[in-house]
């Protein structure tokens, strides 16, 4: 690697590491509105359901409302805590309303055509 493709990568490290670096402050552009869009997408869609069912076949199979209440639980700790969004108030109520329900959804179809007939 030259120098110059060394100094370079030192200047500007992955954006997407340092958008989970809690030691690295987040700007609202457009960059961290679409990653914050895609980390919240695949936890509704398998990113919550799949460690859970995990933990599942590990215990025993939950009750439904349970494993659908974990996912939202997981899916919003990880979008609020672990992603930290830049929003409004308001846009964070609409963003984690959106986003429990599309989990909730997500989580229950999951649990009735994987984690049902498999534990």
């Amino acid at each position: 690697m030259t120098a110059m493709a060394q100094a370079q990568t030192q200047e500007h490290p992955n954006r997407w590491l340092e958008a989970f670096n809690p030691r690295v402050p987040l700007y609202r552009d457009a960059y961290n509105e679409y990653l914050m869009f895609v980390v919240s997408a695949i936890g509704a869609v398998a990113g919550t359901q799949v460690p859970l069912y995990l933990v599942m076949a590990l215990t025993d199979l939950w009750d439904v409302w349970i494993f659908v209440a974990a996912c939202v639980v997981f899916e919003l700790f990880v979008i609020f805590f672990i992603a930290r969004p830049r929003m409004k108030p308001r846009e964070r109520i609409g963003w984690a309303a959106l986003w429990a329900g599309t989990t909730a959804v997500m989580a229950l179809a999951f649990y009735y055509l994987v984690a049902e007939p498999t534990l």
